[in-house]
């Protein structure tokens, strides 16, 4: 490309860049000589300059015009597709694509080849591009990283490859396209081509067992025959050897069963093609060896075939894991029918050893007795397996104690129980280290820092924080020796692992733990395939729904999205029939989500999280796990607490009904931190309570919350979130007490907050620190001792930094309501210019009632109208403030809290009255009346007549007027309203003289 063409494309750029918007077209058709490949390169390199300079949005908007110009001039090697929503600038700044090898020599996007044409795929989701990737695995190809780029990097790239692009929007369901051939036309295997196969298979088995071959030719030429170990190919095994057994002389079917025992062996632990195939080849070879050993002919050969069938009954993929796991111990409980304690003591010990694992996995039965079982399983194989005589089975036998005790953790046993039996796992570890060290036994070693590392997770003796950084050491410990090339199942476990610690973690910043927890989630997807790993896939997304659930950085919307999309991942996997556990925890999980969600309609997001935690207690009953159950009624009592549907003051009787049905379960003895959140969670509903004494209600909330406190506080530490949350809570009911001093009371509300606030930092819990700031800035509006200006300037200020977390975008409810404190405080403020602050107040009011209608919450939203048409009108805006509580009064009317609707229609009136609309006026304060009278709400009442006595004054109407005050004057008397009073009294003198005159 010449220097001077060079120039002539900078300068058409540069015209581009400095013309008004809408010029372009004519510029460029001035200019069609210069329209080729050259000033596509040119854009691009200019483009890519200004996006190192920081200029993005004129680099954006070069590349958007460069890629309209590819496409005009037929540039792309195909058209674009028809996944693509649009042109570039149209595109997320950042994208998901698909890399391998990150990190290495060899790193390389993703492409997809269709007619020689490589188009690379730019996801606008995480999950999406996370959900390809899976179906890559799925068929068998090598798992990609899911990575966030730059639009215009990819587009650079892009360009400069020659590749085209494809945007693959958000929820946009897309298949790799080999994946649809291969559905399309599957390969049929022919008999005969089976038959070939295995016959030569066979044949080089037969060479392992004289000791004349290596195993690795039997693995290469299987390698190279994928195709035939499909899901046919064990039952094809099977027949064959029914039909050939028959025909056989015992002594070569014994010996040709040997062989299919040792094919069995061997295709059980082959790493490639499918697991679930190789697993279910494996039990057919296993079952067709079984036709000729006979217990009573071949008792040892039965016996050694069972115990390995049971291996892999034990991990098989295919069919029910619950019928797998009983199939898996008949099979080892065969076994021990010749391999006693007595005649085959080694072959006994490991039976029992193998056992244990599969009775700790067992969904059948009685939990508690399963685990119990476990335990027995593995003294029995230590009966044989010492230390002396077997010093590497006796310390693979105290790692499967470890598991079995780690189990009971889970099981509904008192605290001091668990620690115990925590704090025994730990002295197992640490005999298996007595045998077990990196150098002589790496994988081994390995497993025990990986199991070291889950039981300092849920250690409860020492410090919480110090545990889990121990339990993070072990991990990354045994990723020493667990590489992603040589143990990938292990790899991902030890991913898994430390996804979970980082969940957990209590150093550093919680943000950064929660990134690094879902780095690592992500990482186990790998190895962690659906058609492959189904439940350590189904776990992994049970934890990264947690962690995007707990997630800081990003929209939270966009974050508790994920979640749910996580959790229900989860139950293609876990159903309520096979695996009713995981069931419940996950519907336990989704309940917590959609109770938090902020997508949607907040009503029905509220009924979907009380069926879910319905879903949950149909496995958690009262009977069978108490502990659970009443894990699940603490919950359901918190919606309750914020249920819209139905009616509010019963939603609370039932929530009540609910803490009180789990403290059945629960007291402070037992289960003393499942009690301290029931107790949290009372004082929750007590303060919220419509019935009964409303002061009491609030002195009953405030002994659950110091109950709960006197928990909390003695493990601070280790509760510190809990801690500061019951905090604030005693904050929030000392700030709206009845009882006492008033005085007091806030400031106990404000010594609440702030002890609170000591703990929980921005960064680590933004939205408790928002909260929090916003209940400090109430009880600083409301305070009485100090001064009144400074108190409003401090709970000004308190507003401000809640609004720093609480924005528009992420949390309308929360930002409308914390903008409607920020309204009050302006109202009431003292300091700065009046008017001004005035004009914030209504700024706030309008800011609140949009962030309130964008939630879908339309009483507050009404209220707010309310709040907003009583100012309006306050300011002489008349029209404005009639508009807002007209409409207030539309939303009132489609719901039961008649004591708003009156106050609304009462102002509406009072608007009319100023207005002199006085037919309306008088329409509008007999139906306040009407409800006031049926609300039995003296007040409302009294303000009603006074002000219909004054409108009826103002059109003639004296007498009416008159008796109309004087109710409203008896009533003042009984509520001790003096102001009102000596208001009505000054127009009874006016009345009595207008009589007088009248007289004379």
């Amino acid at each position: 490309m010449n220097e001077q063409r060079t120039q002539a494309y900078l300068n058409l750029i540069n015209q581009l860049l400095s013309c008004n918007n809408g010029d372009e077209p004519r510029i460029l058709q001035k200019n069609q000589e210069l329209l080729d490949r050259g000033l596509v390169e040119v854009m691009v390199a200019v483009a890519q300059q200004y996006g190192n300079a920081g200029r993005e949005n004129e680099a954006r908007w070069l590349l958007n015009m460069a890629q309209q110009l590819a496409e005009a001039l037929g540039l792309f090697d195909s058209e674009p597709s028809s996944i693509s929503t649009g042109t570039f600038d149209q595109m997320p700044y950042t994208v998901y694509v698909l890399l391998y090898n990150v990190g290495t020599d060899n790193e390389g996007i993703h492409t997809i080849s269709v007619d020689d044409n490589h188009k690379i795929l730019l996801f606008e989701s995480q999950e999406d591009a996370a959900t390809f990737a899976r179906q890559l695995g799925e068929q068998n190809f090598p798992v990609p990283s899911v990575e966030a780029m730059k639009a215009e990097e990819i587009f650079l790239f892009c360009h400069q490859l020659g590749h085209n692009w494809e945007f693959v929007p958000k929820g946009k369901t897309i298949t790799p396209p080999s994946q649809r051939v291969e559905n399309e036309t599957p390969k049929k295997i022919k008999p005969e081509d089976y038959q070939v196969f295995l016959d030569n298979v066979l044949q080089l088995s037969s060479l392992i067992d004289k000791n004349r071959f290596n195993p690795e030719a039997v693995y290469t030429f299987c390698q190279n025959n994928l195709d035939k170990l499909d899901e046919n190919f064990g039952e094809f095994l099977y027949q064959w050897a029914t039909n050939i057994f028959s025909n056989l002389h015992p002594q070569k079917a014994q010996f040709t069963a040997a062989v299919v025992l040792m094919f069995g062996n061997l295709i059980n632990e082959f790493p490639f093609g499918s697991l679930k195939n190789n697993l279910e080849i494996s039990i057919k070879a296993y079952q067709a060896a079984l036709i000729v050993y006979h217990p009573k002919t071949f008792p040892v050969y039965w016996a050694m075939t069972q115990m390995n069938m049971g291996n892999v009954y034990a991990k098989r993929i295919e069919g029910k894991k619950t019928e797998n796991i009983e199939k898996a111990i008949n099979s080892f409980q065969e076994a021990l029918k010749i391999y006693t304690l007595d005649a085959f003591p080694y072959e006994y010990a490991r039976v029992q050893h193998n056992m244990s694992n599969v009775y700790i996995e067992r969904i059948k039965g009685d939990k508690a007795e399963n685990i119990k079982t476990a335990i027995d399983c593995c003294k029995k194989a230590l009966k044989v397996r010492t230390f002396e005589a077997f010093p590497r089975e006796w310390a693979n036998t105290h790692i499967h104690l470890v598991n079995a005790y780690l189990q009971t953790t889970n099981l509904e046993i008192i605290e001091q129980k668990k620690k115990e039996n925590i704090e025994i796992a730990i002295g197992y570890c640490e005999n298996s280290l007595i045998v077990y060290n990196i150098e002589s036994f790496p994988k081994e070693w390995a497993k025990v820092q990986n199991n070291l590392g889950n039981v300092y997770l849920q250690r409860i003796k020492g410090e919480k924080e110090e545990n889990v950084e121990q339990s993070i050491n072990y991990f990354l410990e045994s990723l020493r020796v667990y590489k992603i090339n040589t143990f990938p199942n292990e790899w991902a476990r030890g991913q898994f692992n430390l996804g979970g610690a980082y969940l957990e973690r209590i150093k550093e910043k919680k943000r950064e733990n929660l990134e690094k927890a879902i780095f690592y989630l992500r990482e186990s997807f790998k190895v962690y395939i659906y058609n492959n790993f189904p439940y350590e896939w189904a776990d992994s997304y049970i934890n990264l729904g947690k962690a995007y659930f707990e997630r800081i950085e990003g929209k939270k919307t966009d974050n508790l999205e994920i979640a749910i999309s996580c959790f229900e991942e989860a139950l293609k996997v876990y159903n309520v029939d096979n695996f009713p556990d995981s069931f419940a925890k996950i519907q336990k999980n989704l309940g917590t989500t959609y109770r938090n969600r902020i997508e949607g309609d907040k009503a029905k997001n509220l009924e979907f999280a009380i069926d879910c935690y319905q879903q949950a207690l149909k496995i958690y009953d009262f009977k069978n796990l108490p502990l659970n159950w009443a894990g699940v009624q603490v919950d359901l009592a918190e919606v309750y607490i914020d249920r819209i549907e139905e009616n509010k003051a019963e939603n609370l009787e039932i929530a009540i009904a609910c803490c009180q049905a789990s403290l059945q379960v629960v007291n402070s003895d037992n289960f003393p931190i499942h009690w301290a959140k029931t107790q949290n969670t009372l004082g929750n509903v007590y303060q919220a309570r419509i019935k009964g004494d409303k002061a009491e209600n609030l002195e009953i909330a405030i002994t659950c919350f110091e109950a709960a406190l006197k928990i909390y506080t003695i493990e601070r530490e280790r509760f510190a979130h809990e801690w500061a949350m019951s905090q604030m809570n005693l904050g929030n009911v000392y700030h709206d007490r009845i009882k006492g001093e008033k005085a007091e009371n806030q400031e106990k509300a404000i010594d609440c907050f702030k002890a609170s606030l000591e703990l929980v930092k921005p960064d680590d819990f933004p939205l408790e620190f928002a909260m929090l700031q916003n209940n400090l800035g109430s009880a600083y509006r409301n305070r009485i001792r100090g001064e009144k200006a400074d108190n409003l300037e401090k709970a000004i200020s308190a507003y401000q930094e809640a609004l720093k977390v609480f924005t528009f975008d992420a949390f309308p409810q929360q930002w409308a309501a914390t903008q409607n404190n920020l309204a009050n405080a302006y109202s009431n403020r003292i300091r700065g210019d009046k008017a001004e602050n005035i004009k914030q107040a209504v700024m706030c009011y309008q800011n609140a009632l949009q962030g309130y209608e964008t939630a879908g919450d339309f009483l507050n939203a009404a209220e707010m109208g309310l709040t907003l048409g009583k100012v309006k009108v306050d300011r002489g805006e008349w029209y404005q403030g009639l508009a807002y509580l007209e409409k207030s009064l539309k939303i009132y009317r489609q719901f039961d809290d008649l004591k708003s609707r009156a106050d609304t229609i009462y102002q509406i009136a009072h608007t009319h009255h100023l207005i002199g609309n006085h037919e309306k006026a008088s329409i509008y304060y007999r139906d306040a009346l009407r409800f006031y009278e049926y609300l039995k709400h003296d007040r409302g009442v009294a303000f009603c007549k006074a002000s219909l006595g004054r409108l009826m004054l103002q059109i003639g109407f004296v007498e009416k007027a008159e008796e109309l005050l004087k109710e409203a004057t008896f009533i003042f008397k009984e509520l001790n309203n003096e102001q009102e009073i000596a208001k009505i009294a000054e127009v009874l003198n006016c009345l009595a003289k207008i009589k007088e005159k009248q007289a004379v």
